[in-house]
């Protein structure tokens, strides 16, 4: 006993320190980055809506249920938090996943330490400040709990129902998992002491009430750009656009990637979970699919996967009573996740050091000219939707054709507002001065836009380019263009 005292001390520390580290990490990357429209959006709606506005009206548009606004909300309207620590306060969340995951997990130390350095927890849902930094921990909690069985089943019926209202994938994650519960304890429900009957029955009250929350805020009117969007797809995208993110989630290889969810499939049933996998997995590249999917949705798919091993994983005492052959199933799968996931940790160093080197979006920067110009008092219009980056550096909105200084600064996803401000028409061109912001960095588009504006009688005045660092590549431009008009 003595000698495993020094090192479980020994162990510790080194939870610690690793925990730190990646801590230490995710706050100095947040310094660094630059926040992107979308950042923005959430921001600017909490910003400018009182609550029931936002959170009844407006959050149909955006198709995101309330849970991060209502996080927002208050650091606006109460405390007047500055949009600058808008990065910090997801980090905070982040790392709070990180604690879960390194200091409660299952898995062995090693499995922990990559999974929190890879690219999805250390960098896409930690240092980009959206509601999806949210679900990772949510979901490790809501696993926690799970394997504390009864005692804990008010727990993991409130984590789950916190964890609809974060996103429409991460309510579908939420669901399977409440199903498999519920399908687990049919079985045994007779044998229930009537305590326990009435905190299961309280838990799922609990998830029920957050699934109808969800339906009432989320439904999406017909006027929405997404839905829109996505009906104009044919049947064959929407399943590529699934089977995209079901392997991009795991790997950069087709083969790779479906290599190792034969040997997942194998490990979850002989521990009886396909039932709880297949459908969180498969049910999150659908959404992505044929509902939101854009390139930073992919990770959810991973999240949604680790949550389900770790729900599933066998303790000491089980792992005792398995086979040579399953204990074979058990190593080939642990090292064959520790392999995927080692390898998504070089797509952190090289997301990190790019947004350590670069820009990840150049709206700080056009925001900061159009301040040095005072482009709000003398006139300024912007189009498309990259131009929402700019809002949250002005306490108002500062764009005519979004309706002035009164309006809210945001991006309203309807189609009669998107019609306003995406169609780039001359008789809308009138400013002093005008953002365009796309999605080409090309010399081609630069030249064109600039070509487009001079037949008017503007001029370039200022240009600034970021790019979404996606794994170990660089993702979506966001490049900004402010023209001023020649004769004011």
């Amino acid at each position: 006993m003595s000698e495993q005292q020094p090192l479980g001390k020994v162990l510790r520390l080194l939870d610690l320190t690793v925990f730190a580290g990646l801590s230490a990490l995710i706050l100095y990357t947040v310094s660094k980055h630059e926040p992107w429209a979308d950042e923005a959006q959430s921001w600017l709606i909490a910003r400018d809506l009182p609550w029931t506005r936002m959170v009844f009206s407006e959050l149909r548009y955006e198709g995101h249920p309330p849970l991060w606004y209502s996080i927002l909300w208050p650091l606006n309207h109460l405390f007047h938090l500055p949009y600058v620590y808008l990065g910090y306060v997801g980090a905070a969340f982040a790392i709070t996943g990180l604690a879960v995951l390194i200091f409660l997990a299952p898995f062995p130390r090693i499995l922990r330490y990559l999974i929190g350095s890879s690219f999805f927890f250390v960098y896409q849902y930690a240092v980009v400040a959206r509601s999806y930094l949210l679900v990772p921990l949510l979901g490790f909690l809501a696993a926690y709990f799970y394997r504390q069985g009864q005692r804990r089943i008010l727990a993991f019926g409130l984590t789950l129902a916190l964890l609809i209202q974060v996103s429409t994938h991460s309510a579908f994650l939420a669901v399977c998992m409440a199903c498999f519960t519920a399908w687990q304890i049919a079985s045994g429900w007779k044998n229930f002491s009537p305590d326990e009957q009435r905190r299961t029955i309280t838990a799922a009250a609990i998830v029920a009430l957050s699934i109808v929350i969800f339906l009432v805020v989320v439904f999406p009117p017909h006027d929405t750009v997404g839905v829109a969007e996505a009906q104009s797809l044919p049947l064959q995208i929407h399943l590529l656009k699934t089977m995209s993110c079901l392997f991009g989630a795991f790997s950069n290889s087709i083969y790779v990637s479906a290599g190792f969810l034969l040997i997942a499939c194998l490990w979850f049933l002989l521990n009886r979970g396909l039932l709880l996998m297949l459908p969180s997995v498969l049910g999150m590249a659908a959404v992505y699919g044929f509902l939101r999917g854009g390139q930073h949705h992919v990770g959810l798919v991973l999240v949604a996967f680790i949550v389900c091993v770790w729900m599933l994983w066998p303790d000491a005492e089980i792992f005792s009573t398995f086979s040579n052959d399953r204990r074979g199933v058990h190593l080939a799968f642990m090292v064959a996740f520790a392999m995927l996931i080692g390898w998504q940790v070089t797509w952190s160093y090289v997301a990190i050091r790019n947004d350590w080197a670069g820009n990840y979006s150049g709206a700080r920067d056009a925001a900061m000219f159009l301040k040095s110009v005072n482009a709000e008092q003398q006139g300024c219009s912007a189009f498309f939707f990259y131009p929402v980056g700019v809002q949250p550096y002005f306490d108002h909105n500062i764009f005519e054709n979004y309706g002035g200084p009164n309006a809210s600064a945001f991006f309203h996803h309807s189609l009669g507002f998107a019609r306003k401000v995406t169609v780039l028409t001359p008789a809308k061109l009138g400013s002093r001065y005008v953002l365009l912001a796309v999605n080409d960095r090309s010399e081609q588009s630069r030249l064109r836009q600039t070509a487009f504006m001079e037949q008017f009688g503007y001029r370039l005045a200022f240009y600034s380019e970021g790019s979404e660092f996606f794994e170990n590549t660089l993702g979506e431009p966001q490049v900004y263009f402010v023209f001023e008009r020649v004769n004011p």
